[in-house]
């Protein structure tokens, strides 16, 4: 990589024959990637939370995240292992989200715990989604972006504002939540990164990038609606992956929706679970 004129982003260049990660072990055990994605989106919770100046709560085995922000998806409890009294978890869940009086969401795999998932359907929890979890292992050879495309790295104000239009035209998400989630201490901060693709000039897709250990995060990846089916969301995430090997990562997750499955399967990715999402009663999800 290398820096861009002051005040732009920094493009991101392959190198002529692609970039080949070898770092780490050849392969992680589907049983070792499940504990590794659960730890990422911990990781990714609480740090973010942190960077909005929100709350954090709870116990190792199952930590609460408080943005601050009145949507369910944006507040969460992550199990992270089977719980001794699940019963007692979702009060406690229950009352800190009130306290700070947001909705919010538990997120627990399969086969992490069911005698919480039972219980929470049990006192009206409802299950609003079941995103795979899916694992590239090892990273292996990144393959150079569309020759039509610049990638950039997000290093100022400027590649946040370009951030946030992709997140807005891609999501639908509004303005004025994009302000408070896309930020510098989001975007560059401590195991953060993102990106954004280019095409004919303009901004047209990107990807969020958290790192905890070895593992790389990909989220946020979304596609400007005129610029879909071009292959620029997996260019956006392969860019976010090659960042991360930079930075010592051998393998890398996600929580797909169902338009980027194909497209993650095809950059090899596997399923190797699902999560239970579980929205409080009268949670706004």
């Amino acid at each position: 990589m290398t820096r861009g004129c002051p005040g732009r982003h920094r493009p991101v260049e392959p190198s002529p024959t692609g970039r080949t990660a070898t770092l780490g072990p050849m392969s992680r055990s589907v049983e070792e990637l499940r504990s590794l994605s659960d730890a990422n989106l911990a990781g990714l919770w609480t740090r973010f939370c942190s960077a909005l100046g929100g709350a954090i709560g709870g116990s190792p085995q199952c930590p609460f995240a408080v943005t601050g922000l009145p949507l369910a998806p944006f507040n969460g409890a992550i199990v992270l292992e089977r719980l001794d009294d699940p019963a007692a978890m979702l009060d406690e869940a229950t009352a800190f989200m009130a306290d700070h009086g947001v909705p919010f969401l538990v997120w627990v795999r399969d086969g992490v715990d069911p005698t919480l998932v039972e219980r929470a359907l049990d006192v009206g929890f409802v299950e609003v989604g079941r995103p795979p979890a899916m694992a590239l292992s090892p990273i292996g050879r990144i393959p150079h972006p569309p020759a039509d495309v610049t990638v950039e790295e997000i290093v100022d104000e400027a590649g946040i504002a370009d951030y946030r239009r992709v997140l807005h035209q891609g999501f639908g998400l509004p303005d004025d939540l994009l302000e408070r989630i896309a930020t510098p201490e989001t975007a560059w901060g401590d195991g953060f990164a993102a990106v954004v693709i280019r095409a004919g000039g303009e901004p047209a897709a990107c990807a969020h990038l958290a790192i905890t250990g070895t593992t790389a995060g990909i989220f946020n990846v979304a596609t400007v609606p005129d610029h879909r089916r071009r292959g620029l969301g997996a260019a956006a995430t392969w860019a976010a992956i090659d960042i991360a090997a930079t930075r010592g990562c051998d393998h890398a997750i996600l929580q797909s929706t169902a338009m980027g499955h194909s497209v993650y399967r095809g950059m090899g990715f596997e399923v190797i679970g699902h999560y239970h999402q579980l929205a409080a009663p009268d949670a706004a999800v």
